[in-house]
């Protein structure tokens, strides 16, 4: 590793080109990269050699690819990259953009990149589509590193809940930029408990009979359980050891239901209306046909028991014992899924293209192990820097230019550790 231009002993940060900065770094030697590198064709943050001023969007992704091939070996075999990346507008070039984009780069720097294209009368640069076109360029850098051998898991949306307005008139402004989450290898560190988020349901906690794998195995038992409320809860909670090992076979059950209902005179959508439940739902277990009989969960049984003055025949085999065939919902929360709502928390003393700390602290929460090492091969005013050093990772930061670097080591120095700090 070359001199730093700046560590500690949580720190480390490095300058010059984040390509050539990742080649002196050793093999496995960082446990999770997040990052945000420049946007193509929207900034020019006046260093020499920086990215996003490539002459085509082409030229952008090869450069991506290049560069986190190079970040690739640096990651750990077990390693996650977190790849956060905005959209742009061909319109951006030149005075192309007529009705959409304001033009976000200097003026001079279209004339130094095309100065035989006519930009300021809004030539279309080489193997660039035509104006005003939406360039897709996230996903065209995602495609490339896929096919370059990283697996991608995950596509992630990031909802800007205070995104700026834009005056465009033909056309919807974006409130949202993609983060994509990518392994080398098909298992890899991951801790979905450290993020998971409160429930927003009313479906009530505790065991809920499965169906059995006889019942599961047909088409359209499986369609009806993945559809159900209670499997969705299933997959973001915990598989249990709770079952009904001597439970009737669920028609028995039912027979036994039908009897109590010939005795009372009543049926079973007046059970349902009784007990509060869909009619639907109660009618199976009453239904004495294998693939619609239903056993009631232990919840629904005591009350059965009430409503159809049943006996305690079979009170001790609807017990629910240690096995395997229930779900419980998990104790932690939801998986929080892959639309995130998060504010943007601009840094008022950086650049202008930060991302709030909420995003990397959740990347890391989630993708480095404690005591792990993150990386951020554009480091900018250090907010991935931040969000490692609030939860305990050590930090390795890239950037181009020093004035960032002052930027990151003032905000450390200020050993501001909580959600509040800016971003």
């Amino acid at each position: 590793m070359p001199d730093p231009y700046y560590n500690d002993d949580q720190v480390t940060l490095l300058l010059g080109d984040a390509l050539e900065q990742l080649r002196t770094l050793p093999d496995g030697s960082v446990d999770c990269v997040v990052t945000s590198p420049p946007y193509y064709g929207l900034r020019d943050y006046g260093t020499e050699g920086q990215y996003g001023l490539e002459a085509t969007p082409a030229a952008y992704v090869e450069t991506m690819r290049a560069l986190f091939a190079e970040a690739r070996r640096v990651l750990a075999e077990d390693g996650t990259l977190w790849l956060n990346l905005g959209d742009s507008y061909s319109g951006s070039w030149g005075n192309q953009g007529r009705g959409d984009e304001k033009r976000p780069m200097k003026q001079e720097v279209h004339d130094c990149r095309y100065p035989d294209k006519g930009s300021r009368t809004g030539a279309v640069p080489p193997g660039s589509p035509p104006a005003k076109n939406l360039l897709g360029i996230p996903w065209r850098v995602a495609f490339a590193l896929q096919d370059d051998g990283w697996i991608m898991r995950n596509e992630i949306v990031w909802h800007k809940t205070n995104a700026m307005p834009e005056s465009v008139r033909d056309r919807l402004s974006s409130r949202h930029e993609t983060l994509f989450l990518f392994s080398k290898r098909p298992r890899y560190w991951f801790d979905l408990d450290a993020i998971r988020e409160p429930r927003t349901t009313n479906y009530p906690s505790g065991p809920s009979r499965a169906p059995s794998t006889s019942k599961a195995s047909q088409q359209k038992d499986l369609r009806r359980w993945a559809s159900s409320p209670r499997h969705r809860l299933a997959i973001d909670g915990a598989r249990t050891v709770e079952r009904r090992p001597h439970a009737p076979e669920a028609t028995v059950m039912a027979g036994y239901l039908r009897a109590a209902l010939v005795r009372m005179h009543q049926t079973h959508q007046w059970v349902a209306s009784t007990l509060g439940l869909p009619a639907e739902q109660v009618r199976h277990y009453f239904r004495t046909d294998p693939e619609g009989a239903r056993l009631p969960p232990p919840s629904v049984w005591e009350r059965l028991k009430q409503v159809l003055d049943l006996d305690d025949t079979y009170d001790a085999a609807m017990q629910v014992v240690a096995g395997d065939n229930a779900v419980l919902d998990h104790a932690k929360g939801r998986n929080p899924g892959d639309v995130w709502s998060i504010a943007t928390r601009p840094y008022p003393a950086a650049h202008f293209a930060v991302f709030p700390v909420d995003l990397p602290l959740r990347c890391i929460k989630a993708g480095c192990r404690p005591g792990g090492t993150v990386l951020d091969p554009f480091s900018g005013s250090g907010t991935t820097g931040a969000a490692a050093r609030q939860l305990g990772r050590k930090y390795i930061g890239i950037d181009l230019n020093p004035a960032y670097h002052e930027l990151a080591r003032e905000r450390f120095a200020q050993g501001v550790l909580d959600l509040d700090m800016p971003a």
